[in-house]
C-alpha cells in the first residue's frame, strides 16, 4: 500500500444539472430564453456598411415573470458566409462557446460588464441605438451582418442565470442575417430608367 489517497470524482458538476432539473421541473420545465429577433437592413458604402435593426425585441417579457427582460443589442460580422462571427470565445475547456460582437448597444441600467454566469458581455451602459455604421471595411468582399438581441440574466449570487442571446444567422433568410458588399459607383454611372407604356413616363 502506497498510501496515496484516491482521487475523489468532482461532483461539482452533476450537483449544477441536478439543482436545474429540480427548477426546471418546478418551472413545468419551461424557462428563460431570448428576446425577439431583430428584424436587419443594411446599405453598402465606399468601404463602409450601415446597418439599421428595429425595435420589436425591446418589448420581450420573460415567460415566467412576465417581466421586461430587454437588455440591449450585440452586432457581428462574418466574412466566410456565417461560419464565424469574429473573435471566438471559448469555456474553460477551449471549446468555442460564442463570438465577440464588433459592438454591443444597452440599456443604461447598472447591467454591465462580464456576466458572472456565462462568459460573455452585458455591454458598457451605452445607451440604445437601432443603427451602426461599420468603416474601414475592404470593398469588393462579401461581408455578412447579425444583429442579436440578449436579456438582461439574473446576476444575484442565490439565484444566478445567465444572459440569453437570440442566435446568431446561419443564413440571410433569417431576418436578422444581411449580406451587403461594400463598394463605389463606377465612374458615370447613371442610374438606369425604366419606361412604363402604360404611364406615358
Amino acid at each position: 500500500n502506497s498510501g496515496l489517497v484516491p482521487n475523489k470524482p468532482d461532483t461539482t458538476d452533476l450537483m449544477k444539472n441536478v439543482r436545474i432539473a429540480q427548477q426546471m421541473y418546478q418551472r413545468k420545465f419551461q424557462g428563460s430564453g431570448a428576446p425577439l429577433t431583430p428584424k436587419v437592413t443594411a446599405n453598402a458604402g465606399d468601404k463602409q456598411v450601415r446597418v439599421a435593426w428595429d425595435s420589436e425585441a425591446e418589448k420581450s417579457r420573460d415567460v415566467l415573470t412576465g417581466k421586461e427582460n430587454f437588455e440591449g443589442y450585440k452586432i457581428y460580422r462574418s466574412d466566410d458566409l456565417g461560419k464565424t462571427w469574429g473573435t471566438p470565445v471559448t469555456d474553460s475547456y477551449g471549446n468555442v462557446i460564442g463570438y465577440k460582437p464588433i459592438k454591443i448597444f444597452d440599456l443604461i441600467d447598472g447591467i454591465k460588464g462580464p456576466d458572472p454566469a456565462f462568459n460573455q458581455s452585458l455591454g458598457d451602459d451605452t445607451g440604445l441605438k437601432h443603427g451602426y455604421v461599420d468603416e474601414r471595411l475592404i470593398n469588393g468582399v462579401e461581408y455578412w451582418y447579425c444583429v442579436t438581441s440578449y436579456t438582461k440574466g439574473n446576476q444575484k449570487s442565490d439565484s444566478l442565470e445567465q444572459s440569453y442571446q437570440s442566435a446568431l444567422g446561419h443564413s440571410t433568410m433569417q431576418s436578422n442575417t444581411v449580406s451587403v458588399v461594400p463598394g463605389v459607383n463606377a465612374q458615370n454611372y447613371i442610374t438606369p430608367k425604366y419606361y412604363d407604356p402604360q404611364s406615358n413616363t
